[in-house]
């Protein structure tokens, strides 16, 4: 038996996040493997590299471009532009004709609708609405208000539902 090196539930609602990066963010030519994918672009200063690392639940694959000798890619040459395409493609083959596995969820998450650009509980006719993992206890009720970066003891920027933090 393998040692336990994170709890499921935390490891689950990290890779919830990364399925949105697929979904709706800076991966979102991905979904196009037409497989459950997850993973997370990056760009450094001046576009000098850029990567996308990326997973489906049985399959872990990086992705770097950049120069040995560092020098600039170009103008807009970031993760999604360079790096992704590349995973997109090497997943289309990797995964053809193997089944869709899903990404398990732990018993102890709990997905909650939410409002994709408010963060609150979805309402019957909201229209933008995503699947958010919550640990039993922690879910939104409505009546919380949800932290935007405008509580001075929250910190510096602002949180991932009110953009940059």
């Amino acid at each position: 038996m393998r040692a336990r090196v994170a709890d499921p539930a935390t490891a689950y609602q990290i890779v919830s996040m990364l399925v949105g990066v697929v979904e709706r963010g800076t991966g979102r030519r991905i979904r196009a493997v037409g497989k459950p994918l997850a993973g997370k672009t990056g760009t450094t200063n001046d576009e000098m590299d850029s990567w996308f690392v990326g997973f489906s639940p049985d399959l872990a694959v990086g992705v770097f471009a950049g120069y040995d000798t560092p020098r600039p890619l170009g103008r807009r040459e970031t993760g999604s532009a360079i790096a992704a395409p590349i995973f997109k493609e090497f997943m289309t083959q990797a995964l053809a004709g193997k089944p869709a596995i899903p990404f398990r969820v732990p018993p102890n998450i709990r997905l909650v609708r939410v409002e994709a650009n408010s963060g609150h509980l979805a309402r019957r006719g909201d229209k933008n609405v995503i699947l958010e993992a919550f640990r039993p206890g922690n879910e939104p009720t409505g009546a919380a208000t949800i932290i935007d970066g405008s509580d001075a003891s929250f910190g510096q920027g602002t949180s991932a539902v009110g953009g940059k933090y």
